[in-house]
C-alpha cells in the first residue's frame, strides 16, 4: 500500500491489481459454462437448473453476454451458439420470473443481448417466428423498442405498482441507445425527469435520510450523462453531477460495499428485486463523459 493513504497507488500496487483481476479472468469462462443451457445457449440463474431444457435466465443471459463480449471472451466455442441464443430469445417469452411479458425490465436485458449476438454476427433477420407468426425476427425485434419506448411515463420508467426508478430508466435509455432509438423528443423528457430525481436524491443523502438510495443517486447521474451531452449542461449542472459522485463514493462501507438500495420492483415468484453494486459500476467506469469526474473523488 502507498505510505500515505492520500497517494494515489504507485507501480507495484497496479501490477498486483492486474495480475489478481487477471487470475480471477481466467476462470471466468469455465465458472460461467456450468450455467449455461445447452439447449438455448443462454445462461440460467440457479446451477440447480436443468442445463439441456432450452429454459435460461432473461437478466443472467444478458449479464453473461455483455461480460463475455467486454473481456474478449465471446469467440470460437462460446460465439458459436450466437444463432442458437438469438432465435431462442427472439422465439421465446419476454418476461421473466413471473414478470409480465414485455415489461421494461426484461426487454432492456434483452435488447442489450441481442445488441451483443448482432455484433458477433447473428442480428435479427426476416426470417419468420414461427410462435409470433407472421412477424420476422427483425419485426419483433422492432415491437419490443415500442414497447419500451412507450413505458416512459413523464421521463421515468416504473414497474407498477413500484415508482418510477433511476436503474429502470437508465437500462431503458442504454437499451435504447445501442439500438438507435433514443431520440432527442424523448431525451428531453427523460432529461427533465432524471434531474428531478438526481436533486431530490442528493438531498435525502445529504440529509443522512433513511430513505437515501445512494445506487438511486449514481443512477440518476449515469441516467443524466447518457441524455445530455456535456457541452450542453451549465457549469452548475457540471459541478452538481461531480457532487453527487462524490456522494456516492463517500457511503461506501468499509467493507467496500454500499447500503442496499430500496426495493427496485417486485419478482413475483422471488421477492423485491434490488440493484447490485457490481453493475453500477461497470457502468460508471464506462461512461467517458463521467470518467473525469469519477477521477477526481478516487
Amino acid at each position: 500500500m502507498p505510505d500515505d493513504a492520500n497517494d494515489p497507488p504507485g507501480f507495484t500496487e497496479l501490477n498486483e491489481l492486474r495480475i489478481f483481476l487477471d487470475e480471477t479472468l481466467s476462470y471466468a469462462s469455465q465458472s460461467l459454462a456450468r450455467y449455461r443451457d445447452e439447449a438455448s445457449g443462454g445462461f440460467t440463474h440457479l446451477l440447480s437448473q436443468p442445463k439441456s431444457e432450452g429454459s435460461f435466465s432473461k437478466a443472467s443471459t444478458a449479464t453473461c453476454l455483455v461480460f463475455l463480449d467486454a473481456a474478449g471472451l465471446w469467440t470460437e466455442s462460446w460465439a458459436a451458439h450466437s444463432e442458437q441464443l438469438r432465435d431462442a430469445i427472439v422465439q421465446g417469452r419476454w418476461g421473466s420470473s413471473g414478470l409480465d411479458e414485455h415489461n421494461a425490465f426484461t426487454i432492456s436485458f434483452l435488447l442489450e443481448a441481442l445488441h451483443v449476438l448482432r455484433q458477433s454476427g447473428a442480428p435479427p433477420t426476416d426470417d419468420a417466428v414461427p410462435s409470433r407468426d407472421p412477424l420476422s425476427q427483425t419485426d419483433v425485434l422492432n415491437k419490443e423498442i415500442n414497447l419500451l419506448r412507450a413505458s416512459f411515463t413523464d421521463g421515468g420508467v416504473a414497474i407498477a405498482p413500484y415508482p418510477a426508478t433511476a436503474f429502470l430508466t437508465y437500462k431503458a435509455v442504454h437499451a435504447l441507445k445501442l439500438w438507435d432509438s433514443f431520440d432527442s423528443e424523448l431525451a428531453g423528457e427523460v432529461r427533465r425527469w432524471a434531474w428531478t430525481s438526481l436533486n431530490e436524491e442528493s438531498v435525502l443523502v445529504a440529509s443522512a435520510s433513511s430513505n437515501a438510495d445512494v445506487f438511486e443517486l449514481a443512477y440518476a447521474a449515469l441516467t443524466v450523462s447518457a441524455a445530455t451531452q456535456l457541452q450542453d449542461m451549465t457549469p452548475p449542472q457540471r459541478d452538481t453531477l461531480g457532487y453527487v459522485i462524490d456522494q456516492f463514493f463517500g457511503a461506501q462501507l468499509a467493507e467496500g460495499a454500499w447500503p442496499r438500495s430500496r426495493p427496485l420492483f417486485l419478482y413475483p415468484r422471488l421477492g423485491n428485486a434490488y440493484c447490485y453494486s457490481y453493475e453500477l459500476l461497470v457502468h460508471l467506469l464506462d461512461d467517458e463523459q463521467l470518467r473525469p469526474l469519477l477521477a477526481a473523488v478516487m
